[in-house]
């Protein structure tokens, strides 16, 4: 699957208030002395990045399914989502983001989000703006632990939606019961997957609002082999989200 920030952009720096320029200085001193040295580098290590992190929730998600299979509780189904945010988190490696700095403040920090997301729509060309300065001083964006909660949810109650009325024709039939099922859960898992994937490939590139935005933020530094002088790029969690966000 092909990201669509695949390069570091070269835009001029659009400033629209003293929100903005603080933005500015804060992705120059932050994030734009690990750039790294190409585009090419940079493109590989965000396809891995993200492609590592949507393998991590596949395997999550499995697991889920993998519980819910034995216990044959379907409220079980949604409950998991609490266990799958941090471990997700966890696993990921994930650190600071758009508007938070530890996993409690993706919740605790969402008003702000949602008063950010207002100021996007009224301002939309700066917030562009902010998202082209992010790409060119090498910022990486994935998807975060709610974003992939909320994804959680919305693939297991569109599965079961959908289970309900294209397995229930096969009911009577116990061995084409099992066979369905295990068809419907594999296409589930390949769904939740894909739609992973997309989110964290950022396809929309911050555009209406940035509601479909990731939040996850790494920074891609640029190291040197002392021997070869090859340089390589790897990617970093980020510490500290933009102050102030946007």
């Amino acid at each position: 699957m092909t990201d669509s920030d695949d390069k570091l952009a070269r835009v001029p720096i659009v400033q629209s208030d003293g929100q903005d320029v603080e933005s500015v200085a804060w992705l120059l001193l932050t994030i734009a002395p690990h750039c790294c040295a190409t585009a090419s580098e940079a493109r590989k290590q965000r396809w891995l990045l993200r492609t590592a992190h949507s393998l991590v929730a596949i395997c999550l998600y499995a697991a889920s399914m993998w519980i819910q299979t034995l216990t044959q509780q379907v409220w079980l189904d949604f409950a998991l989502v609490f266990i799958f945010m941090p471990l997700y988190h966890l696993t990921s490696r994930n650190g600071a983001g758009g508007y938070y700095n530890t996993f409690l403040e993706q919740f605790t920090e969402l008003p702000q989000h949602l008063r950010d997301i207002r100021r996007r729509f009224a301002n939309d060309g700066a917030y562009q703006a902010n998202i082209e300065r992010e790409r060119e001083s090498g910022t990486a964006r994935t998807v975060n632990a709610v974003e992939s909660g909320i994804l959680f949810l919305g693939v297991k109650a569109g599965s079961l939606l959908l289970a309900a009325t294209a397995l229930g024709c096969h009911r009577g039939l116990p061995h084409v019961d099992r066979a369905c099922g295990r068809v419907w859960l594999a296409l589930e898992a390949v769904a939740f997957c894909v739609v992973h994937r997309t989110v964290g490939a950022n396809v929309f590139r911050g555009s209406y609002g940035g509601l479909i935005q990731p939040e996850g933020m790494w920074k891609l530094s640029s190291v040197r082999d002392p021997g070869t002088g090859k340089v390589t790029c790897t990617a970093i969690p980020l510490e500290q989200h933009p102050d102030p966000s946007y």
